[in-house]
């Protein structure tokens, strides 16, 4: 949740540099810089929100860090945001359908939490 409203603020931040206010055309701007973002989240190894909830990404087979192609495949399904909510729903494992396809999981990693330093 909060990579989602990571992306729509620096997509709605891009969109008013460029165009120089709101319209309908950042609307459309906002949309593909978000969906691009969702899909790319994690390539890099951490999203926002799981680098602050200190949680990290393993694959679900070999129980180590993923691969590129499982950390972007696990978010090729994040722009239909309702899918991966009803699939976590459905499941028996309460995983989302990007998870299901990549064969991940997703672990708590206390000790690079970033919220607990702020809570002591």
């Amino acid at each position: 949740m909060i990579d989602l409203m990571m992306s729509a603020l620096i997509a709605l931040i891009i969109g008013f540099l460029i165009n120089g206010g709101f319209s309908l055309d950042n609307v459309t701007m906002c949309t593909l810089i978000g969906g691009i973002f969702m899909i790319s989240r994690d390539t890099l190894g951490k999203s926002l929100g799981k680098y602050f909830l200190g949680l990290s990404i393993i694959s679900a087979e070999e129980n180590k860090k993923t691969k590129f192609y499982q950390r972007w495949l696990r978010n090729i399904t994040s722009p239909i945001y309702i899918v991966d909510i009803l699939f976590v729903l459905i499941s028996r494992r309460h995983m989302k359908l990007g998870d299901f396809l990549a064969k991940t999981n997703v672990v708590l990693d206390e000790d690079s939490c970033v919220l607990k330093r702020f809570i002591k």
